[in-house]
This record gives C-alpha cells, structure tokens and sequence, in this order.
C-alpha cells in the first residue's frame, strides 16, 4: 500500500514542522 509508506514518511516530518512552531 503506497498510502501507508507515504503516512510513515510524512509523520515524522510533519511532527518536526510542529515541534519548530511550537
């Protein structure tokens, strides 16, 4: 399922983005 590598892929960067904001 590509839908799953991409999630896993994106999680953590999206997580950083997050953390830089806060």
């Amino acid at each position: 399922m590509v839908l799953v590598h991409v999630g896993y892929f994106v999680l953590p960067v999206f997580g950083s983005v997050r953390n830089r904001a806060q």
